[in-house]
């Protein structure tokens, strides 16, 4: 998703959920990749945010180390764990809806 929404839902889940399961930014890009179930976005309508399919390639880097801009926010801790679609849907609603634009400065 869009860097900037990616960064608060990040954050809104860490205060929620305490540990949140693997997390990659790309600084390059701007965007937060969210490491959850296979199938979870196929059902999400939101601008910016999009899901890689069946047959998709994901190239992160070696856990403590960053490439070029791509680092992980929250690294995998081994044991497989993803993030709860759950939560994550949550905590990107009320990530967006705590980022309303000031009266008279448009979205």
């Amino acid at each position: 998703m869009p860097g900037e929404l990616g960064g608060r839902t990040y954050d809104v889940l860490r205060r929620y959920v305490g540990p949140v399961g693997p997390v990659l930014g790309d600084l390059n890009a701007s965007r937060v990749g969210f490491f959850v179930p296979p199938g979870t976005a196929a059902g999400w309508v939101a601008t910016g945010v999009r899901g890689a399919g069946c047959g998709s390639w994901v190239v992160v880097p070696y856990p403590g180390r960053a490439a070029g801009g791509v680092r992980w926010i929250s690294p995998p801790d081994g044991s497989g764990t993803l993030i709860d679609p759950v939560a994550l849907e949550l905590a990107m609603h009320e990530a967006a809806a705590s980022h309303e634009p000031a009266p008279g400065q448009g979205g």
